[in-house]
């Protein structure tokens, strides 16, 4: 799963008071319209808005379980920086011997602290356009998705051709099994560390 779908699912678990409140108007247009059309009395206005807001403000589609399956294995693992590490591998790759010669390690460790930064920045970024203060007080940080997102990548990033750990035939199957294994357990650990709506 992308950084941009974590942050998107962040603010719509823990802001469902500003969601709600968004889709108020929406509401209050759809509301009045069933009134004439059903000729019910205005005054049942106000029953009829706080019925239906809350399934305004409710995810749309349940995933299937085929989907959740799946999800588990590819929740927390952050696509923005895995493809550009792979990039950077790739790159390194064609400049073999003339850069450092422990540039792989300074790279690796370099895109494990990048990727909780680029979680934040889009975070920030989908709260500002959401009409949000850019961060929600300390204590309501996505810590939980920051850390699982960090630990997949740097996990994943092991199987990753051209990564300085695990390299060879066995470094790769012992990677690939750590990627699935680690993917899992989070998603497992996602209930008790992650903080209810």
């Amino acid at each position: 799963m992308s950084l941009s779908s974590l942050a998107d699912q962040e603010i719509s678990h823990r802001e469902t008071t500003f969601i709600a409140n968004r889709m108020k108007p929406r509401v209050s247009e759809y509301a009045n319209s069933m009134l004439a059309k059903l000729d019910i009395p205005s005054t049942k206005l106000n029953l009829l808005n706080e019925s239906l807001l809350p399934l305004a403000a409710e995810t749309p589609v349940e995933p299937t379980k085929g989907s959740n399956a799946l999800d588990s294995l590819a929740r927390y693992i952050p696509t923005e920086a895995i493809t550009l590490y792979i990039a950077a591998c790739s790159a390194m790759a064609a400049l073999q011997g003339k850069l450092p010669p422990k540039a792989s390690y300074w790279a690796y460790w370099a895109f494990v602290l990048l990727t909780p930064l680029l979680f934040l920045i889009i975070f920030i970024g989908k709260r500002r356009s959401a009409e949000l203060p850019p961060l929600p007080s300390f204590v309501q940080w996505p810590w939980w998705k920051l850390f699982a997102s960090t630990t997949a990548f740097g996990v994943w990033a092991l199987a990753v051709p051209g990564t300085p750990y695990l390299t060879g035939e066995v470094g790769g199957v012992l990677a690939a099994f750590l990627a699935l294994f680690i993917s899992t357990f989070l998603t497992l650990l996602e209930p008790i560390f992650e903080p209810k709506t």
